[in-house]
């Protein structure tokens, strides 16, 4: 059976006016309807079949009725059926066009005394069959959008309405300007202000030696200089920041998108499809829409920038991060911590049942990364141990000290001095060196990219000091495009 889409054929003026007979009155097919249709017509398809003419005569009482031909389930019934027994083979749509286009007297047609005008008509009425239902299942969608709360239909709304303007704009671009098909999502667009705004190594270096040459003399300047230039092969790499000029169509179409840069001291600018970035305002500056901000805030940190997070949170928020994130965005985070020179991986989730081995485990990658100076990264994954009550007790007080969920707490020695054995003491000192910093990590316990509020509880009691730490939420690009079709789905 040939099923008819009326949103895949364009044009189809039939499915427009007898889908909505308000265009022509009040009803489907009153007074002013039968002064277009050609009766002559429909009153002459006698046809040696009686059962097509049973169906001529219901389908005239139907129209001279003015009933919606289209729900009219006697007449949709018996057209079935008799486009069902044929043996003919035709396209329903254009057979109903053509039959249609001699109803209102578009077009002429000599009379036939056969049935295939017959045929015509039921493949009429198969058609406006099909537009009807298309047309009560919107109005069904339409009725349940509009039972849900507010905020939800807002929501729904929203993303058709981004979909629908994404779609639009794509289409208006011409492919001379080679800009990519999809324009870049703004959370994608932030990552990539925060990378192209670090500076380069050359100014790295050039701002390392005026904050050296502040308090100092111009002789020591020049003796350091020439020191670190000759001897220790420390001179500035001469890389400049490259300057490839802005898409003159970036201010034709597309949007542009307003983020800080690397230092977080000023905003620039970025172009969703060239990736340009200003420093003024473009005409075509677009705000963040509510739903975009909330995407950005619920995946949180970039899983590249997580490192750099953590030491503002650490050395400017003065407090321990503790970071949550999905469960391939962790065992990423684990697997970084475990071989960066700059990271020691406390491996907290072999304390799901407490024993002196992973103990002594934890205390020694505590004493390592303290003497290193590194950033101590305790991983729970989805294992949640209870620090406050099984671990950081008086009986496990030289293995794992209660100090290192306090900001600044291993730095009392006599802390350390219970941790640290002989063997790796320096000259009877317990170190502490520049760089030690602590975060905790904790996998989402649900599917959503987010922590259950249950989850949320445990975690409060069982984590000491956890009131005074900051969370950071951190996400990997699988995450990102999660995020995005929930969000297009207006979920």
């Amino acid at each position: 059976m040939y099923h008819w889409h009326p949103y895949r054929h364009e044009g189809w003026a039939l499915y427009i006016m007898l889908l909505f007979p308000r265009l022509r009155g009040t009803r489907g097919w009153d007074a002013r309807t039968l002064t277009v249709v050609d009766h002559r017509y429909l009153k002459r398809l006698d046809c040696e079949s009686k059962n097509w003419t049973t169906f001529r005569h219901l389908l005239e009482a139907r129209i001279e009725a003015g009933g919606f031909l289209g729900r009219d389930a006697e007449v949709q019934m018996l057209a079935e059926s008799l486009l069902s027994n044929s043996e003919k083979v035709f396209h329903s749509q254009e057979l109903a066009q053509e039959f249609w286009s001699i109803l209102v007297g578009e077009r002429r047609h000599p009379y036939p005394q056969h049935c295939f005008p017959g045929y015509q008509a039921a493949c009429l009425m198969r058609v406006l069959h099909l537009a009807a239902e298309e047309a009560a299942a919107a109005e069904d969608f339409r009725r349940v959008l509009k039972a849900l709360p507010s905020e939800e239909q807002r929501r729904i709304q929203s993303a058709a309405a981004l979909a629908t303007s994404s779609a639009s704009e794509a289409a208006e671009i011409p492919s001379a300007w080679r800009w990519p098909k999809e324009p870049f999502d703004p959370e994608a667009l932030r990552v990539y202000v925060l990378d192209a705004t670090k500076p380069t190594q050359q100014e790295a270096w050039d701002d390392a030696l005026a904050a050296r040459s502040i308090d100092g003399k111009k002789e020591d300047f020049v003796e350091e200089k020439a020191f670190a230039n000759l001897l220790l092969n420390k001179e500035g790499t001469g890389e400049q920041r490259k300057d490839c000029g802005i898409d003159p169509h970036a201010y034709e179409k597309g949007k542009w998108y307003r983020f800080l840069n690397f230092k977080g001291d000023c905003y620039v600018y970025v172009h969703n499809y060239t990736r340009d970035i200003i420093a003024t305002r473009p005409e075509n500056f677009a705000e963040l829409s509510e739903e975009e901000k909330a995407l950005i805030k619920k995946l949180g940190t970039y899983i590249k920038e997580l490192p750099t997070e953590i030491d503002r949170i650490y050395t400017k928020e003065k407090a321990i991060p503790v970071i949550y994130g999905s469960q391939s965005s962790c065992e990423a985070m684990k697997t970084f911590f475990y071989y960066d020179k700059h990271s020691t991986l406390l491996d907290a989730s072999k304390l799901k049942r407490v024993n002196s081995g992973a103990l002594e485990d934890c205390r020694r990658a505590m004493v390592w990364s303290m003497k290193l100076g590194t950033t101590l990264c305790i991983y729970c994954g989805d294992v949640m141990p209870d620090f406050l009550e099984k671990i950081c007790i008086s009986k496990y007080k030289d293995l794992f000290p209660l100090s290192l969920f306090m900001y600044g707490g291993m730095e009392n020695d006599l802390v350390r001095e219970k941790i640290f054995r002989d063997d790796e003491k320096e000259g009877g000192q317990c170190p502490i060196r520049p760089g030690f910093m602590v975060c905790i990590m904790i996998m989402y316990d649900t599917m959503g990219l987010q922590m259950s509020s249950m989850r949320k509880e445990e975690i409060a009691g069982k984590i000491p000091e956890f009131g005074r730490m900051q969370e950071i939420r951190t996400y990997n690009d699988d995450d990102r495009i999660k995020a995005l079709a929930e969000m297009s789905s207006g979920k």
